[in-house]
């Protein structure tokens, strides 16, 4: 696994952020693709998030794989600011992709807006 920065904020807490993550995969392809540039890419996972980014790990049409990193614009100070920043970057990257977004409320209606 990657090491762990000293005094990062975040860094305690990758391993389960990470986890998290990698539970919505939509979310994670569109990292790719928009903030890593990978728009070829068919499939990515979250390896590892600290306070100046995240990894992730993307899988090409062509089956080949690599990793990409991506910055956060601001490095973030606290583990409070991971959920708004990563919530941001998944709206930008979805509005930039153009994606469908869907509302889903008790998995039993959804809604698009």
């Amino acid at each position: 696994m990657y090491s762990r920065k000293v005094n990062d904020p975040i860094s305690p807490h990758s391993e389960r952020l990470v986890s998290y993550m990698n539970t919505h995969p939509a979310t994670i392809l569109g990292y790719a693709k928009y903030y890593g540039e990978t728009r070829s890419a068919v499939s990515a996972r979250m390896v590892d998030i600290d306070s100046n980014g995240f990894v992730v790990e993307v899988e090409e049409e062509n089956g080949s794989k690599s990793e990409v990193h991506i910055k956060f614009k601001i490095r973030l100070r606290s583990y409070e600011e991971v959920r708004p920043t990563l919530t941001r970057m998944a709206q930008e990257a979805e509005d930039a992709l153009g994606l469908v977004k869907y509302i889903c409320i008790i998995f039993i209606n959804c809604y698009l807006y």
